[in-house]
């Protein structure tokens, strides 16, 4: 998601002058691509932003709402040609422009650059239908503003708070270059950026506010919290160096607290430019976005199976207004907090909720479970946090060891017969006893092998975790009372245990994998559901390589959904280069096995 806001007035002043455009894409017509919840609203909150509170005219506010590709190009032109709407709108040297872009962003797949990503580009030619953030740099530059400011609410690391948009992607840098023509040109616009996070980083959500982290504590820096506090001096201006102070401190405490992962924002510019001010000795009070509900269900077809009793919520849980993916998030019920569940609707997957002794909302079925399901999901995220703890020591534990020695192989497969090697007399005995004394550096060979079994294993472990996924796709049946209905149909991958055994030369895995290959014209599901099936993957000897492509489709047999798994014997995968990874380090490790002295007990070959 990314967004840009360029200004260089005082927030109490009104700026006839002053340009904007907004753009808020949230829905993509990729089926690949997942949506932006918040993008709307973030886009909403900042059109008030700059109209009520820096007081731009409405006819120099440029808002798009899913903007394509055509539309980006109209707004900003392209490359080769700036002469795009923004830069009619500015008055050549008077004008403050302002450019806010709540949406995905994506890295290019070949040329290394970064992309805003327009709501019908495709996501597998990105670098030719995305709009290249150079070329805005650039362009933006070359509108004669009196001032650009860039803020970046997003990652260009190939994946999002709703899910990857490009596997194994690597992040790369979104800032202009220094000596670019973007950052300093000869008409003398002066660019400023911010961006939501730093390379290889995640642009998270606020479930709670309802926007994107970033936007959220933007805009609370720029109604005036950043200039108070341990963050600014309280002169009653809101200063580049006090947002810069306030999104250090608290977005990225947010992102950790919540999503327990880094959110680093950086900023690039004068420290002591004015990004908003007091009105008199006060800040203007930042406005509420209400959201309207979906009509995706009409309230009047909702019935509800009476069940009176409680639930506790397996995850974070969204609250739905209506019984439907498609409609408005109202609120989150925490992991573990229990809420009274008067019914269940009639035919479909969504449990109704109480607050205050009336219904509040509707939560997914499958997010809502009892006690004694919470416990067995929290050991479950124990033994995974466990195995992790276990692997991390482990890859420490080889890091710390001599590297390998130069041209090293695997130990040979032993010998016909045990040669001795050294003869001992034994005090007391009237016989010789042999016992075979291996040299050193057979020993150390051994001790080699063991440990690289183990490294093996580990990441073979890890591979196996990474290969996990969920996918609901929306599937229309025909409801009893003869209506259109739509449920959700899945196909989902988890291995929840994976355990390396290097005694035995296996991995111990727990796994489980839901298919819906039909729905039925009545709803019902016609498929693959297995839960939590054991196994013990042995690489004694090669595997099986197949492949296998899986459709979910409607009962008109239109088809819905298609993944295709790979696999390695009993393993399966979800990349032919994962999968392809994996067999090549089983069959490293069927070598070290079969070593001499590296497995002691033969019998787990069984």
């Amino acid at each position: 998601m990314v967004l840009a806001f360029l200004t260089a007035t005082s927030a109490a002043w009104a700026n006839p002058n002053g340009v904007a455009v907004i753009i808020g894409n949230q829905k993509y017509a990729d089926k690949d691509i997942p949506d932006v919840d918040f993008a709307h609203r973030d886009s909403e909150a900042m059109l008030r932003f700059v109209r009520d509170v820096l007081g731009y005219r409405e006819e120099n506010i440029l808002i798009l709402k899913d903007a394509s590709q055509a539309q980006m190009e109209s707004a900003f032109g392209r490359k080769g040609n700036h002469r795009g709407r923004a830069f009619q709108y500015v008055r050549p040297g008077q004008s403050d422009l302002m450019v806010f872009y709540s949406g995905h962003g994506v890295p290019g797949r070949t040329d290394g650059r970064s992309y805003l990503l327009p709501t019908d580009a495709a996501l597998t030619t990105s670098d030719i239908n995305g709009y290249p953030l150079n070329v805005l740099y650039e362009n933006l530059a070359k509108a004669g503003a009196k001032s650009v400011t860039v803020f970046l609410d997003a990652c260009f690391s190939g994946g999002s708070h709703n899910g990857p948009l490009i596997k194994g992607a690597s992040g790369i840098q979104v800032l202009p270059e220094e000596k670019s023509e973007s950052a300093q040109d000869n008409q003398g616009s002066e660019i400023t950026v911010v961006t939501a996070a730093g390379q290889d980083q995640l642009a998270s959500w606020d479930e709670e506010a309802k926007h994107g982290l970033f936007t959220e504590y933007l805009l609370r820096a720029l109604y005036g919290q950043a200039d108070g506090g341990r963050w600014g001096d309280g002169n009653g201006k809101v200063t580049l160096g006090e947002v810069r102070n306030f999104l250090n401190d608290e977005m990225r405490y947010r992102a950790r607290r919540a999503y327990n992962r880094e959110q680093t924002p950086t900023v690039v510019g004068h420290p002591e430019k004015v990004l908003a001010a007091a009105e008199g000795k006060a800040f203007p009070e930042r406005p509420a976005i209400e959201q309207p509900l979906s009509p995706a269900v009409p309230v009047k077809s909702i019935e509800l199976t009476p069940m009176e009793t409680e639930r506790v919520a397996l995850e974070n849980a969204n609250v739905r207004a209506l019984p439907s993916v498609a409609s408005a998030k109202i609120g989150m019920v925490k992991k573990g907090a229990i809420v009274a569940v008067p019914g269940k609707v009639v035919d479909q997957p969504w449990l109704a909720i109480e607050k205050d002794g009336e219904i509040w909302g509707y939560v997914y079925e499958a997010l809502l479970g009892d006690p004694g399901q919470l416990a067995e999901a929290q050991k479950k995220q124990e033994t995974a946090q466990k195995l992790d703890r276990r692997l991390s020591e482990l890859e420490d534990k080889v890091a710390n060891q001599p590297k390998e020695p130069e041209g090293y192989r695997p130990p040979p497969p032993p010998p016909p017969r045990e040669e001795r090697i050294a003869v001992r007399r034994f005090p007391g005995s009237d016989r010789d006893r042999y016992r075979p004394s291996a040299p050193r550096d057979r020993r150390e060979r051994i001790a080699f092998a063991r440990q690289r079994l183990t490294t093996l294993l580990g990441q073979m472990g890890r591979l196996l975790q990474n290969q996990s996924y969920l996918k609901r796709v929306k599937a229309p049946i025909i409801c009893p009372d003869g209506s259109r209905c739509i449920i959700d149909a899945i196909s989902s991958l988890s291995y929840n245990e994976v355990q390396p055994r290097p005694n035995k030369c296996s991995l111990k895995i727990k796994a489980s994998f839901e298919h819906d290959r039909k729905i039925e014209r009545n709803g019902k599901r016609k498929g693959v559901n297995v839960k939590n099936r054991k196994g013990d993957l042995k690489f004694w000897g090669p595997q099986t390589r197949d492949s296998k492509t899986m459709a979910i489709k409607s009962h008109q047999g239109r088809k819905l959904y298609e993944v295709t798994h790979y696999l390695y014997g009993k393993a399966r995968f979800t990349s032919r280069e994962d999968r392809n990874q994996f067999a090549s380090m089983a069959e490293e490790v069927s070598r070290l096995c079969r070593g001499p002295g590296v497995i002691k007990d033969r019998r787990s070959r069984r």
